[in-house]
């Protein structure tokens, strides 16, 4: 089960039409497996479900609201995740030695 529901996400969003559901479900996987890889975790920590709940609300924001890579002169990044994002998971990342 997603850590995010799509109604939640839309709300978010202020999304009140149908037409995108199928592109913001696929948002929503994404945040959740990005988080998780980012992390280097398989599954929210017990205790932290809220964390990565908004986390999770926020990438949802970012990738819907800037749907492709950034341009910059001629040349094109991807975004990164936001200071909030890392914030919120930061704590949870596991370092390797």
């Amino acid at each position: 089960m997603p850590i995010v529901s799509l109604q939640q996400a839309k709300d978010h969003l202020c999304v009140d039409f149908d037409d995108d559901d199928d592109l913001i479900a696929l948002y929503i996987a994404a945040a959740e497996t990005g988080l998780l890889q980012y992390c280097r975790i398989d599954a929210v920590p017990s205790g932290a479900e809220a964390v990565f709940q908004a986390a999770a609300l926020l990438v949802v924001g970012d990738l819907y609201g800037y749907r492709e890579t950034v341009q910059t002169g001629g040349t094109s990044t991807p975004i990164a995740l936001t200071p909030n994002v890392l914030w919120l998971v930061g704590p949870h990342r596991m370092l390797r030695v």
